[in-house]
């Protein structure tokens, strides 16, 4: 139950908007040439995480690894005990001497998000040449034993390419060291990306047999297979217990634990106390109104086995 390894869960610490990417499906992209998060506001949040006894903490921005301060970051976790993660788009981790400085001071895992194969890749990110790079980031994080895992957006511009691009990130991990992960999700209409994201989301319902193929393969190497914020029902049966939406949150130590923010949010106080207190329906009621501000059910929904873990449909614009 959660309530028995909350502690071993995943804190999100926040490090600013400012990102070397454009991703043109990023939730912040208004907020990518922001000045860098201040160092003191994240020391404070990774401060709060280990006083709510987190033994983990995922920088996440924007780009974490962008940030002047980001070595400092890790150093300032490690001095406290925690260990640390983060999400890249792997421009800067190119580099194997930062990356190992990196690695020295105590970043022991990578979510790189890689977003189709090649050409389609670059398209994502609208950064020339971002698909050659990531590789060799990925190659790096391999080579120096830091777990690798991979998170890919699915959209009707690249959906043609994810087969290729998987069979091509198996390849790199033949050997004793491997990407362990592999998660599969859709463009989230959140924020920035709010109309980009509804306006897929029919699209990639009527194909997503098409990347079933990644699915089975991801598989039958042996790597762990996450499909995130899917109906059920869009998505074969032999897939379903691979879907992680909302409420698996909850029991998912490989994500965010969700609720965690500033401490200057009214929310994030009672998010604190139920915390402290344990008290998992509290969490769950607050998650499943998050959950009811993005999505909605239809009416057969109701018969459906699975409603209490699926989220439903995106709302449209």
């Amino acid at each position: 139950m959660l309530s028995q390894n909350i502690n071993d869960f995943k804190c999100k610490i926040d490090t600013g908007f400012r990102c070397n990417a454009k991703c043109y499906f990023c939730y912040n992209i208004k907020s990518v040439n922001d000045e860098p998060m201040d160092l003191s506001r994240i020391k404070f949040q990774i401060l709060k995480a280990k006083e709510m006894k987190f033994k983990k903490v995922e920088f996440s921005g924007g780009e974490s690894s962008y940030h002047p301060d980001f070595i400092k970051m890790i150093e300032f976790a490690s001095s406290l005990g925690l260990q640390s993660s983060t999400l890249s788009n792997g421009l800067k981790f190119k580099d194997i001497g930062f990356l190992k400085e990196c690695r020295e001071a105590g970043l022991n895992e990578i979510l790189f998000s890689v977003h189709g194969f090649k050409k389609y890749h670059d398209l994502s990110t609208g950064v020339q040449g971002s698909f050659d790079l990531i590789i060799e980031s990925i190659k790096n994080s391999l080579e120096l034993n830091i777990k690798t895992r991979i998170n890919t957006t699915v959209t009707k511009n690249n959906i043609y390419s994810i087969n290729e691009l998987t069979s091509f990130l198996l390849s790199l991990s033949a050997d004793q060291n491997c990407i362990e992960q592999f998660n599969f999700l859709p463009i989230n209409s959140w924020s920035d990306a709010d109309k980009v994201g509804s306006s897929q989301q029919f699209f990639i319902k009527n194909n997503l047999h098409i990347i079933y193929q990644s699915f089975d393969n991801v598989l039958n190497n042996n790597r762990e297979l996450n499909i995130r914020y899917l109906p059920y029902c869009w998505i074969n049966q032999k897939y379903h217990k691979y879907i992680k939406n909302h409420i698996h949150h909850f029991y998912d130590k490989d994500d965010w634990f969700p609720y965690f923010m500033e401490e200057d949010s009214y929310h994030n106080k009672k998010r604190i106390k139920a915390f402290k207190t344990k008290n998992e329906k509290f969490m769950k009621d607050h998650l499943e109104y998050r959950r009811n501000e993005s999505y909605y059910y239809e009416e057969e929904c109701n018969e459906c086995l699975f409603k209490q873990e699926c989220d439903g449909f995106k709302k449209r614009e």
